[in-house]
């Protein structure tokens, strides 16, 4: 069976609005930027990751992905996180129908180990319908899920998904597995995040930690 990640990417111009307070447009973009090529290359180097599907509008992001060896979908129409989420998961179910790990672009501290731990959780599962769901710190938002396949959870990212997610998974009958990892339970989304993380704004190899 394959296992998918879709990586879904605002245009690097639009991404991480909550920071422009605090930077200045051509390094929010570069920032943006730091961390999608980081996202693919710890993407690339997660051996139980058998493909990855980039989501994006912005064409230098699809690039950068075919350039990876990534597969790539052009949003046709300014869409949210949730549509985009959405049209990977409809690509994948018509194209290869596997398991998919949902992931996004700004998590700082992420490393393939990490990756590799989320997706050995499956393996521990009872069942083969299962959702492996890893929360934000405030366990309210969700920064990582594995589904045993693509049809299993609506997207639902946005205030209070982790609530949600877990919900439909409960409601589908499907084994939860919640798994605590703080490397990607840390994003950067607010200034705060961003004062923790000021490395970001020079490039660091994947395997760097704090």
């Amino acid at each position: 069976m394959t296992n998918w990640a879709i990586l879904p990417v605002k245009p690097f111009s639009k991404g991480k609005s909550r920071l422009r307070s605090v930077v200045v447009p051509d390094e929010l973009e570069k920032l943006n930027r730091q961390c999608y090529e980081r996202t693919l290359e710890v993407l690339s180097q997660t051996p139980a990751i058998d493909r990855v599907l980039v989501i994006s509008r912005d064409k230098k992001a699809l690039n950068l992905a075919v350039d990876r060896g990534c597969m790539a979908v052009y949003e046709q129409s300014t869409s949210n996180l949730n549509a985009a989420v959405r049209l990977g998961l409809e690509f994948i179910t018509y194209r290869d129908p596997g398991r998919v790990l949902i992931i996004p672009s700004d998590l700082p501290l992420l490393k393939p180990a990490d990756l590799g731990q989320l997706m050995t959780r499956s393996q521990k599962a009872e069942s083969e319908v299962f959702l492996v769901i890893v929360p934000d710190l405030a366990q309210q938002g969700t920064n990582a899920m594995l589904l045993s396949h693509p049809e299993l959870v609506r997207p639902a990212f946005g205030r209070g998904s982790f609530q949600k997610h877990c919900a439909q998974a409960v409601q589908k009958g499907a084994e939860l597995i919640v798994y605590l990892n703080r490397d990607i339970q840390q994003d950067l989304d607010t200034p705060a995040d961003l004062e923790k993380m000021k490395f970001l704004l020079q490039r660091q190899p994947v395997e760097s930690t704090l």
